[in-house]
């Protein structure tokens, strides 16, 4: 069992006792503005895939390698991308059956299209293999931080609509419900793990 983070760019495991810190990817190549950014690292919860967010000459995306595919990477290729090109994407998250993935899209729509878009973070989800992405909250504030609930049925996010914490049914439907009242930035929830 390993634990999986992020540092300056690049991801590492380690292990629960504190030995075994290995670098997986090799962001080191590059000018700032070409070095690609390898962060929010998190492992499917049914096998030893993992989704992150990759930065790489301005576009940032969403990607699901196995960890033994991820060994040295730099660079990527489009056969691992599960969000569009060409738009901003961070923070993935899984459903508990890790059918799907929750992310924040900085565009709405988020697409990659050519055309009007707003620019708020707006909360989407997308299969882990790409398809059927599909927008789950989306206002005029910025809406972030998604994770799903242990049983996959709602997604709890931040909000800086009211500066509080919301909540809405995975599917996209339904209204988002405040969970917070205290007009002070909320941010990174987290959901109790089923026992």
């Amino acid at each position: 069992m390993k634990i999986i983070f992020d540092k300056d760019k690049n991801i590492y495991t380690i292990n629960p006792d504190g030995t075994g810190r290995t670098r997986i990817t090799n962001a080191l190549a590059g000018t700032t503005e070409q070095k690609p950014t390898f962060v929010h690292p998190v492992w499917s919860p049914v096998d030893n895939k993992i989704a992150f967010s990759w930065l790489y000459q301005g576009a940032r995306e969403i990607h699901v390698v196995r960890l033994a595919d991820l060994q040295g990477a730099q660079i990527l290729g489009a056969s691992s991308r599960i969000t569009p090109a060409g738009v901003g994407v961070y923070r993935p998250d899984w459903s508990p059956d890790g059918k799907k993935i929750v992310y924040e899209c900085s565009e709405d729509p988020c697409d990659g299209s050519a055309g009007t878009h707003t620019h708020d973070p707006n909360i989407y989800k997308v299969n882990a293999d790409g398809s059927n992405n599909i927008p789950i909250a989306t206002s005029s504030a910025d809406d972030n931080y998604p994770v799903f609930s242990p049983g996959g049925g709602k997604i709890v996010f931040s909000s800086d609509r009211d500066e509080e914490l919301y909540i809405k049914n995975a599917d996209g439907s339904g209204k988002a419900l405040q969970l917070t009242h205290n007009r002070i930035r909320e941010v990174e929830p987290d959901w109790q793990p089923v026992r």
